[in-house]
């Protein structure tokens, strides 16, 4: 189905799209809630404007994996909560996020460009993503809880990134890292390997692990509650650190450094090893 004219689409009773592919150009309208069920690998091909003014789902209902191709711009202009794409998301196109949460559920490989303004949120929430090294990442913030986002490309991330549950963001060596904004690790793993020094505005730790070879310097206050500091890099508390032992920490191999006050008011133990060190 070509639909060339532009198409207002509403989910509120659950459209389905099984083994066919829309083709998309003009502009896309999508104002509701509810879902868009794609089964059976139907694919759609946008190469216009897709623009979410709800919180809706395109969503991979049966059979084979479904696909979105964003070769356009896909918009999440309006609305608090999420919407939600748990089809496979390739984006060599331009998505943007200045309203809630742009949800990526499916995975993809995107050579393309994620963009926004606060207060949108970019989520990394399921599937495998590849973002390579054409791409580019300026989204205010970025939130990754499962999954994995594997970063190739240039990440300039203003307000805050986040990982939480199970996922494992990797900004690998091919990658150019401008900002990440404040820094937010309560599970999964975040692992710098960019080559980059990391300049944050405040590190919390509170489970997980913070990985790889990168220094991160914190000019703020750094928060450390749970989780792991590992990998062959550094850590710079420039700002000062409330330390929490309450719950067994783990520094790996990694360099601590701490400059302002250290506060460390509980029981419990903090696991050095591997030549680990404490500056």
């Amino acid at each position: 189905t070509n639909a060339d004219g532009g198409m207002s689409l509403s989910t509120t009773f659950s459209p389905g799209l099984s083994a066919r592919v829309l083709n998309t150009s003009g502009t896309t309208t999508w104002a509701t809630a509810g879902d868009l069920r794609a089964s059976n690998g139907a694919v759609v091909n946008n190469a216009g404007t897709w623009e979410a003014t709800g919180d809706g789902w395109l969503r991979n209902f049966t059979g084979a994996m479904s696909t979105f191709n964003n070769n356009g711009t896909f918009y999440k202009s309006v609305g608090t909560g999420s919407s939600r794409i748990s089809m496979t998301f390739d984006n060599p196109g331009t998505a943007v996020v200045d309203s809630g949460t742009l949800s990526l559920e499916g995975g993809g490989t995107s050579p393309g460009q994620f963009q926004g303004s606060a207060p949108g949120v970019l989520a990394f929430a399921g599937g495998a993503h590849t973002l390579t090294g054409s791409s580019s990442v300026t989204a205010a913030a970025v939130a990754c809880s499962a999954g994995s986002a594997t970063i190739q490309g240039a990440y300039a991330v203003p307000d805050s990134t986040s990982v939480s549950g199970s996922c494992a963001l990797t900004l690998e060596a091919a990658s150019t890292v401008t900002s990440v904004g404040a820094l937010s690790i309560s599970a999964g793993s975040a692992t710098f390997d960019s080559g980059e020094a990391i300049g944050v505005p405040t590190l919390s730790l509170t489970g997980g692990a913070l990985d790889g070879s990168d220094t991160i310097t914190v000019s703020g206050l750094t928060t450390w509650s749970g989780g792991t500091m590992q990998g062959t890099g550094v850590t710079n508390a420039d700002g000062g650190m409330s330390l929490s032992t309450a719950v067994a920490l783990t520094l790996n191999a990694r360099t601590l450094n701490t400059s302002g006050t250290t506060t460390w008011d509980t029981a419990g133990e903090l696991r050095v090893w591997n030549g680990a060190a404490i500056r």
